[in-house]
């Protein structure tokens, strides 16, 4: 049996705070390592970023629980933050 969807304060203050956080940061990773100009970069991330950024909150807001909404948001801001820290 499925485990029940728990709905609270953790999920939404991540689908909020966190997943727009972790895009933003994604993009700033991508754009730090991507060999493009820059006007290929902007074009790049508004065609494919701003979907995403959108996306996030509404991934987050799936998840099952707010600990996992919160695991998922950092999976996806520490390589990012690494990168941007390491480029």
């Amino acid at each position: 049996m499925a485990a029940p969807h728990v709905h609270g304060l953790a999920r939404i203050s991540a689908a909020i705070v966190g997943a727009p956080v972790a895009m933003m940061l994604v993009m700033l990773a991508a754009g730090a390592t991507l060999p493009l100009p820059a006007d290929a970069r902007l074009f790049a991330f508004s065609f494919l970023g701003l979907p995403a950024v959108a996306a996030a909150p509404c991934l987050a807001l799936l998840a099952r629980s707010g600990r996992a909404a919160w695991i998922g948001t950092a999976a996806v801001c520490i390589p990012s933050a690494a990168i941007l820290v390491l480029v």
